[in-house]
């Protein structure tokens, strides 16, 4: 019991990691008491808890591994059969869902374990009171929803019938209201297609959902980012649409070096290899200019970074970007944009983004939004779309589309380059440091071709994450030195 409340006040305190440790001590400290055996609902009820810390932490493959071993603890339990049905239905859906956060090509074996959570969710709504059951029968839907979800991925459109015949009748039965219902109707207009319809729905009810409470956090901003996916690739009449391209007269362009100022920014702040639990999200300004129609990037000016969520415009940056647009003024250029990342969850404009837009937008119909998502990154991809709205006019409700971009110096396989450029750049940080153990800020500036604003923004961080373990940095002095 020592170990377990341990574990609690460490998941309310946001330690994770502490919080696993104390609950694997709880469960061997039950082992040698030789006291598992009567336990077993209560160490499933354990291993589901680590197993939802590690979905939190992005940790999908481990994640499994302990939702698959709660399965077997609530199975072998004494525990009344409703609850543990209710259970084990919840264990698979998480399992189907980590499945996909790991591996878009899990959609098949997704599909079987949403098809058993619903089956074992099915049995728990038969013999639940009726407070309960309500609750229980949305978990249905939700996981034929997602059912729905793979069968779409997996170009088997015609075997969604049923699984929407179904939900459509539990929803009208019970009345359900909510995320689940959403995402139903939501892929029977997909499927229908009547991609207006659908796309309402999922502006105003899927993309920022707040009521979607039924995977841990990390988790659902995952599948979420894939549904975003999902309606890009199926809605050609949709604003979401990442590829739509409105025609219109230029292109954004910008360096090789400013390109890769602009992923470093973001890898800083969140990558493959950092847990979820600790990915931030980052804003910069763009400086450049217009000539003819073109708008051509200069300089990325780091803004703001740290943000757990969203970026959204405080008075201070609008005071930063005031000075900033003034120094730009003095060579004849000014903020023709913004760039932010999104963490995990793709590449779209959210409401807020839009709002952040129509700032720029409304000032300058040419003004440009960056986005930057590290989990799009691929040999053919940057992971980073541009964005424009559509109708500044319309204010929020104004839709967006993508704009033509090109880097006027990069080689073919710029993309491919990209996904080692984070390492590469921290071993030549280090080497840079570790020759004379001590080198200014303006020093490193030159050596490495990056401004003095990206580099003191990146570099605590990135000795905070240990990706520089032996290196200190003096804000005031801006010196940057191995410990001694």
């Amino acid at each position: 019991m020592e170990f377990e409340n341990k574990a609690k006040d460490a998941e309310i305190a946001g330690d994770f990691p502490s919080a696993i440790k104390y609950y694997l001590q709880a469960i061997d400290a039950l082992k040698e008491m030789e006291l598992l055996q009567g336990l077993q609902f209560d160490i499933g009820n354990i291993l589901n808890r680590i197993a939802n810390l590690y979905s939190e932490l992005g940790d999908f493959e481990k994640a499994i591994q302990f939702f698959k071993q709660a399965i077997d603890a609530f199975s072998g339990s004494d525990e009344d059969l409703t609850k543990v049905y209710r259970l084990v239905g919840e264990c698979y859906s998480n399992i189907g869902a980590c499945l996909i956060a790991a591996s878009e090509s899990n959609y098949k074996v997704s599909l079987e374990h949403f098809q058993k959570a619903s089956e074992f969710l099915e049995k728990a709504a038969e013999f639940e009171d009726a407070v309960l059951r309500r609750y229980v029968v949305e978990r249905v839907v939700f996981n034929l929803a997602l059912s729905i979800f793979c069968l779409i991925n997996l170009n088997k459109e015609k075997d969604t019938i049923s699984f929407l015949e179904k939900a459509v009748s539990l929803i009208k039965n019970y009345k359900l209201h909510g995320f689940a219902a959403n995402l139903i109707y939501f892929f029977l207009h997909l499927i229908n297609k009547k991609f207006n319809e659908a796309h309402l729905i999922l502006k105003e009810k899927i993309e920022d959902a707040a009521d979607a409470t039924l995977f841990s956090s990390s988790l659902q901003a995952v599948i979420i980012g894939h549904i975003m996916d999902l309606a890009a690739k199926h809605i050609p009449e949709a604003s979401i649409l990442q590829n739509r391209i409105v025609e219109e007269k230029g292109e954004v362009i910008l360096t090789k070096t400013l390109f890769e100022d602009l992923l470093l920014y973001g890898l800083s702040f969140a990558n493959a290899k950092m847990p979820r639990s600790q990915f931030k999200e980052v804003m910069a300004l763009l400086v450049g200019k217009t000539q003819n129609d073109d708008v051509i990037i200069t300089e990325v000016v780091p803004i703001a970074s740290g943000s757990d969520l969203e970026v959204v415009f405080q008075d201070e940056h609008y005071a930063k970007s005031e000075m900033i647009n003034d120094l730009a003024a003095e060579r004849n250029e000014f903020i023709v944009g913004w760039y932010h990342t999104h963490p995990a969850i793709g590449l779209f404009l959210s409401p807020t983004d839009i709002i952040n837009q129509l700032g720029y937008q409304s000032l300058n119909d040419k003004a440009i939004a960056i986005v930057f998502d590290h989990n799009q990154m691929t040999s053919a991809s940057p992971g980073l779309s541009i964005f424009r709205l559509d109708d500044p006019s319309l204010g929020q409700a104004s839709a967006f589309h993508a704009v033509r971009w090109r880097m006027k110096d990069a080689s073919k396989e710029i993309f491919a380059e990209s996904s080692s450029l984070f390492e590469k750049f921290l071993t030549n940080l280090h080497n840079l440091i570790l020759k004379p153990r001590q080198i200014s800020l303006t020093q490193l500036t030159k050596q490495i071709n990056r401004s003095e604003m990206f580099l003191t923004e990146i570099i605590p961080q990135l000795i905070t994450l240990r990706y520089l373990p032996d290196v200190q940095f003096d804000p005031i002095t801006k010196v940057i030195s191995l410990k001694k």
